[in-house]
């Protein structure tokens, strides 16, 4: 937001310090790769995919990667669902957060995403928000995180190459 004082522009909006710049630039090295080798269509499907999409889709993927998180966290989708504030719930449902925002090709809204998970909306902004700061700052989460990324990776990799062998089967 800019504000004119003595008629000067002057930038009200808080700049991050250096050291917040380097923190968020791994986790986005990190998630760019991860998309990197999902795909361009992740990377930009975004934009492309429409708002509207059937809530049916959402809940099957939402399940889906909350199973892919539960696997790899070894955590029971129960606990990662409770009210619980044991610190390995707690990064499960913010890498779970983190996954669903960041990977997905069809927009979720924070509201559903929370719906899963059993929490409100800004709670899991707030999980979006720091998931940079603990993949930098605390190494079980980034272990929980760099393991969750890799299986969830490999099964959108299987599905895709299971999607392109029903497709090419139909053709003949």
């Amino acid at each position: 937001m800019n504000r004119t004082v003595n008629s000067k522009k002057i930038n009200t909006t808080k700049l991050p310090s250096i050291f917040e710049v380097d923190k968020i630039k791994d986790v986005e090295r990190l998630t760019f790769l991860y998309k990197e080798r999902l795909g361009n269509e992740t990377v930009i499907g975004r934009q492309q995919t429409p708002y509207k999409v059937d809530y049916s889709i959402q809940y099957v993927y939402l399940k889906s990667v909350l199973e892919t998180v539960s696997e790899a966290t070894q955590i029971n989708i129960d606990y990662i669902k409770s009210k619980s504030r044991i610190e390995e719930y707690v990064y499960a449902r913010y890498i779970f957060c983190y996954i669903v925002k960041n990977f997905t090709t069809i927009k979720i809204p924070v509201q559903k995403i929370g719906m899963i998970i059993n929490c409100d909306h800004s709670t899991v902004l707030n999980a979006i928000k720091k998931t940079p700061e603990y993949y930098n700052e605390k190494p079980s989460f980034k272990e929980s995180l760099d393991q969750c990324l890799d299986l969830y990776v490999t099964k959108k990799q299987m599905q895709d190459a299971l999607n392109i062998n029903v497709n090419s089967i139909a053709q003949f």
